[in-house]
């Protein structure tokens, strides 16, 4: 459905008190602008889609991303989720943290606000 629309950029991610007390970027905004997109990403949720032109764009190779647990790339763009479950977020926040930190850094770092 992602491509259908030919998204640009797309997340889907439970925010948990912990988190959001942990004052995680993008834990207390959940709207994202393009125009903010163009800069820096506020933060990698548990799955995020990156389409064609922000892959060229900020160079992303989904096979530096050995770190998350499911990649998938094609044309229209790349899929990246962090953990199997989205309730790994809240049952396991700290293993979810640290492969999300560790999938940053196979981004790179400097994408990220």
């Amino acid at each position: 459905m992602i491509s259908r629309f030919r998204a640009f950029f797309a997340f889907l991610h439970p925010f948990t008190d912990e988190e959001t007390e942990a004052g995680t970027p993008g834990s207390r905004d959940v709207i994202v602008a393009e125009r903010d997109l163009r800069h820096c990403i506020p933060d990698l949720c548990w799955a995020t889609y990156f389409g064609r032109d922000y892959v060229e764009q900020f160079g992303i190779d989904p096979f530096d991303l050995a770190a998350a647990a499911i990649v998938d790339a094609d044309d229209a763009g790349a899929y990246i989720q962090i953990t199997p479950s989205w309730l790994d977020v809240e049952t396991n926040f700290g293993d979810f943290h640290s492969l999300r930190e560790a999938t940053k850094r196979a981004l790179g770092r400097s994408h990220f606000c």
